[in-house]
């Protein structure tokens, strides 16, 4: 449903925007706050009006737009407040709506006052966003917006900036956009955007190309490729011709000679029948699968997802067949999160064996759904088990009740995986705050652990601060191993700043740890920087870390090996390995259940 909504908030966005850009012909009804000229039928006063025509008409005001009742009215009282304000007014608009809780108000009445910023000043809009205190996840999406509007007016400033992005997610993210954009491919700037992104740029032009031909050709094509573009070639192919044509795309697909990629694709086939119609998908993997017990599980979950009573019957064969119960512990806790005490009361009727099993998925799916209900139901049980589960997930959903629990249980393992859990949540949120939280509880089991969640987090959120703090401690074993973890996350953000800060390291095994981590984070944007963080490793690390990084150059371009072969040095032996490697891996394999970053649109598109 939300994801209805946001659709038809984008209809509305672009009916509002013309809406506002041409004379109305009719008056609006009444209730509609506006100003007595545009009921007149006038080109509205106050949309993109001279200064000296300001005082011709009040304006609305910002609370104005939550007054209105339906959609549509707030996006066009927000686009009159948006064209008439200035530079702070629109910060000060968009500071309310970034933080509203309601979507429609925090995304797209935003962009409603984000775009009247970027005609203003784009520069100010992408440092207001850079710095605006919400998730990296609504960043990126925010700074994506600004770029691809930014690409309709001046393309090449807007390709320059992409250049000079540091995050290699955010950059091929925008990338990955404004190459699906046409307005780009207008401009005649692709290519100079394809250069920019590398690999990555080349891999989604392949695919957008492939995406525009009829699905059955398309998937005749991508057979002709080779390595990543093969493999994402068959998978957009496939995802789109079996929202057509389900039986023909399914008979081509049986009729394939390679069993691996048959094998691959039907899984997913299977998966995406299994979002539709799980008893259909469970038929399929009987009737072509019948012993791929990874592909039942995975049409049962899928089923569970769906209808709890559904499942019921289908888990408790699959139960009584294999002796698995991880399924009917996942069924209880879909169940528990709608109905606990059905669930519950279906408990009570299972064996000892099945029971545990099913309190062990009532207790993740209540304490989540009711937390109080869940925790005082589980403290009541004296049942270690349950309370592992509620352990595992109550520092996700409150965080204080969590810090209460551990203050109140005795038991050393379970003060270890509080310990953790918590200072984890809170180093999300403040990663400082929670490394000062963390310390007066040094000597409690756990601490060690919970020390490095906090770094790693802090890292990702601010290497330098954490570089500092590591620096202090550089002779505690406690922190030696964290390094790298810095190293890593400080590459993310910006490669030559971590660069220069490992080669500040003392020469040692500390120091190769870090190059280590930042040569597999930069390899794809900057080879040479990558190759030449091997001169801080030992013989025996550069070594393994050459043949690894020419494993995965390898994956990205099979027919370049001699290339690869010859760019990053290898030895003799090291070359034959890796040419020996390849041989075995001809038949290209992809799995779409593990391919990170990538996942089917409601459209049956892969995106990123």
């Amino acid at each position: 449903m939300r994801y209805l909504l946001i659709g038809l908030s984008y209809l509305v966005v672009a009916v509002a925007a013309v809406f506002v850009g041409v004379q109305i012909s009719h008056p609006p009804e009444p209730g509609l706050i506006v100003s007595s000229n545009i009921q007149s039928g006038a080109v509205p006063a106050t949309i993109l009006q001279s200064d000296s025509d300001k005082s011709a008409a009040p304006l609305p005001r910002f609370a104005d737009i939550g007054r209105q009742p339906t959609l549509f009215r707030q996006l066009y009282i927000a686009y009159q407040l948006a064209a008439s304000s200035d530079v702070p007014t629109l910060k000060s608009h968009l500071d309310n709506l970034i933080h509203d809780d309601d979507p429609f108000f925090h995304y797209n009445i935003a962009n409603v006052f984000l775009e009247r910023l970027i005609d203003l000043d784009v520069m100010e809009s992408i440092h207001y966003i850079e710095n605006a205190d919400i998730s990296r996840e609504r960043i990126y999406r925010f700074l994506s917006d600004i770029v691809s509007s930014w690409i309709r007016h001046d393309p090449e400033a807007a390709i320059d900036y992409v250049r000079n992005i540091d995050s290699f997610q955010l950059k091929n993210m925008i990338g990955a956009r404004l190459l699906s954009d046409p307005t780009l491919g207008n401009t005649g700037l692709q290519s100079k955007l394809e250069q920019v992104l590398g690999q990555y740029g080349q891999m989604i032009m392949q695919s957008a190309n492939l995406r525009q031909k009829d699905p059955e050709a398309a998937f005749e094509e991508a057979l002709l490729l080779r390595g990543s573009d093969r493999q994402m070639g068959m998978w957009n192919a496939v995802a789109r011709w079996y929202m057509e044509d389900p039986e023909a795309v399914l008979a081509r697909v049986l009729d394939m000679d390679n069993a691996v990629e048959k094998k691959n694709i039907m899984q997913m086939l299977i998966q995406t029948q299994s979002r539709e119609d799980p008893v259909a998908a469970l038929e399929m993997v009987r009737n072509y699968y019948p012993q791929d017990m990874d592909m039942e599980r995975m049409v049962l979950m899928a089923m569970t997802g769906r209808d709890v009573q559904q499942a019921l019957p289908y888990i408790n064969a699959f139960v009584e067949r294999t002796g698995e119960t991880h399924l009917l512990q996942n069924l209880a806790s879909n169940w528990s999160r709608s109905d606990p005490h059905a669930a519950i009361d279906y408990a009570n009727t299972l064996d000892n064996q099945h029971r545990q099993a099913f309190l062990n998925g009532i207790a993740s799916g209540y304490i989540h759904s009711n937390p109080d209900e869940g925790l005082r139901w589980a403290m009541s049980l004296d049942n270690r088990e349950v309370l592992d589960q509620v352990i595992q997930f109550l520092p996700n959903i409150d965080i204080s009740m969590a810090e209460n629990l551990m203050n109140r249980l005795d038991d050393p393992q379970h003060t270890h995986s509080l310990l953790v859990s918590i200072s984890f949540m809170k180093a999300r949120a403040d990663p400082e705050v929670a490394y000062q939280w963390l310390a007066k509880f040094h000597d409690e089991p756990g601490y060690h652990n919970a020390l490095t969640n906090v770094i790693r987090e802090w890292a990702r959120h601010d290497p330098e601060s954490a570089a500092d703090t590591l620096k202090i401690h550089q002779e505690d074993s406690d922190y030696q191993e964290l390094f790298s973890s810095v190293a890593q996350g400080w590459a993310q953000r910006n490669p030559d700043a971590a660069i220069s800060w490992v080669r500040s390291l003392p020469e040692g095994e500390i120091a190769g740890q870090a190059a280590e981590s930042v040569m597999f984070q930069i390899w794809r944007n900057d080879i040479d920087s990558a190759i030449d963080m091997m001169d801080m490793m030992s013989d025996e690390r550069s070594s393994s870390a050459r043949l690894t990084l020419a494993a995965m150059m390898l994956a990205m371009k099979s027919d370049e090996i001699e290339d690869i072969v010859d760019k990053l040095d290898l030895t003799k032996e090291q070359a034959d390995q890796l040419r020996q490697g390849n041989a075995n891996s001809s038949v290209h394999r992809f799995n779409p259940t593990v391919q990170p970053g990538y996942f089917f649109s409601s459209g049956g598109v892969m995106t990123y």
